[in-house]
């Protein structure tokens, strides 16, 4: 763009637009944003893109909500949260992985597990400390690094078509600037879960090598075919450099409640407290009121999701397999990350394609790996779909995947 061309841009602007800061990156609308926009306007839509579970909260929990407006929580809790959930939650994550906990010192409720990965972030990194972290991931990380000064170094965590975990990768990405390694397991977008073997590797290099380690394990409760979750916090040494993001919005259909929480040692989650008051005060107390009641009520609810989206995930994977579409094996989240390769497209290509095609709206990989170069042929697929509109999908998609593959022969054949 020529001089004079950026100063007539920067004229159309606002002042407030023009004088955007620097750290904010590129602002413009995010191609995630525009296929939903589209979505808007297509009739009988299928959205298999978003992370939002289509089951409701249960029922016990949204009593207790309303039990907690009508007895007062309407008011300001302690930045940290109330001291009854703080409590309940150490009580989880010592039954879950096994490691202590003091909740008056070492428990943060969040406003979802956003907030969570956020400050972490902003108050560890320095102005160009790294962060390595999954090639494929939640781009809440990549804006979270770079408003903190951070540098994002991916590493790849899919080899031969399957997820994986590569201490040696890893390993290879580490420089004097290296502060934060980022596990994500259950994965989302690949639905990925580590091996313990994995998370021990990893463990040892974080500490051989001092680097800290922030593991996201907001999917945790949800995994398939008997494979286990396992936590990198419960590997030795690990407790004290290590900073747990979990919440309440995936196992217990809760996006819209705004509740998660970290944990981490005691002397690094008090220097944080004013941080999280900054940005929030604290999560909101009916929220707080309603994760509380999540924790101590029945918790057959979680097996009763689990079950439903397994049965979605063999639908799906059946699905696939006789459209001959490869995917990364998914043993836990909740997506399937499809490759689309063999159509012939990109994946937003593929994906503005199909919406406009069968009405069926899929994300692409781009917006999960945009610095991977195989993220152009994968698309993330949700179970997050009633069973109905899950089968219409696919009956609506098989002829459409052959037409592609067609056409994409057919061009193939007819190149110069």
């Amino acid at each position: 763009m020529t001089a004079e061309l950026l100063h007539d841009a920067e004229a159309a602007m606002s002042p407030l637009r023009a004088r955007l800061a620097r750290r904010i990156g590129s602002p413009d609308e995010s191609f995630r944003t525009r296929i939903q926009a589209i979505a808007r306007t297509v009739d009988n839509v299928v959205s298999m893109g978003p992370g939002d579970p289509d089951l409701p909260t249960p029922q016990h929990i949204i009593d207790a909500a309303k039990r907690a407006l009508d007895d007062g929580w309407t008011h300001y809790t302690p930045p940290p949260g109330d001291i009854r959930l703080r409590r309940a939650i150490a009580t989880m994550v010592a039954a879950t992985r096994g490691v202590a906990y003091d909740p008056e010192y070492e428990v943060i409720v969040t406003l979802g597990a956003e907030e969570g990965i956020y400050m972490s972030l902003l108050t560890l990194l320095d102005p160009g400390d790294e962060v390595l972290l999954p090639s494929h991931r939640f781009t809440t990380y990549d804006w979270s690094i770079e408003m903190s000064g951070g540098v994002l170094v991916p590493y790849p965590t899919i080899a031969d078509g399957q997820f994986h975990l590569s201490v040696d990768a890893i390993r290879a990405r580490i420089t004097p600037r290296t502060k934060i390694i980022v596990v994500v397991s259950p994965d989302n977008p690949t639905g990925g879960v580590a091996t313990r073997e994995e998370l021990a590797a990893i463990a040892d290099l974080a500490r051989e090598r001092d680097l800290l380690v922030i593991t996201d394990e907001i999917y945790s409760k949800f995994v398939f075919d008997g494979r286990e979750h396992h936590s990198i916090l419960s590997e030795p040494g690990m407790r004290e450099r290590t900073l747990l993001i979990d919440g309440f919005s995936k196992c217990y259909a809760m996006t819209g409640w705004r509740v998660g929480f970290m944990t981490g040692p005691a002397d690094y989650m008090r220097a944080i407290v004013e941080v999280k008051h900054t940005l929030s005060i604290c999560t909101p107390a009916v929220s707080q009121a309603a994760a509380l009641a999540a924790l101590e009520g029945p918790q057959d609810c979680i097996a009763e999701m689990q079950a439903i989206y397994d049965a979605r995930r063999q639908e799906l994977l059946g699905a696939l397999a006789d459209m001959d579409l490869a995917f990364i094996y998914p043993a836990g989240g909740f997506y399937v990350y499809v490759d689309i390769s063999s159509t012939g497209m990109t994946s937003e290509e593929f994906a503005l394609r199909l919406l406009a095609d069968t009405g069926i709206m899929m994300l692409p990989g781009t917006i999960f790996g945009g610095r991977d170069p195989d993220a152009h042929k994968f698309m993330r697929m949700s179970l997050l779909v009633p069973n109905e509109r899950l089968t219409s999908a696919l009956e609506r998609m098989e002829p459409a995947i052959k037409r592609y593959r067609s056409e994409a022969a057919e061009a193939r054949r007819t190149a110069p």
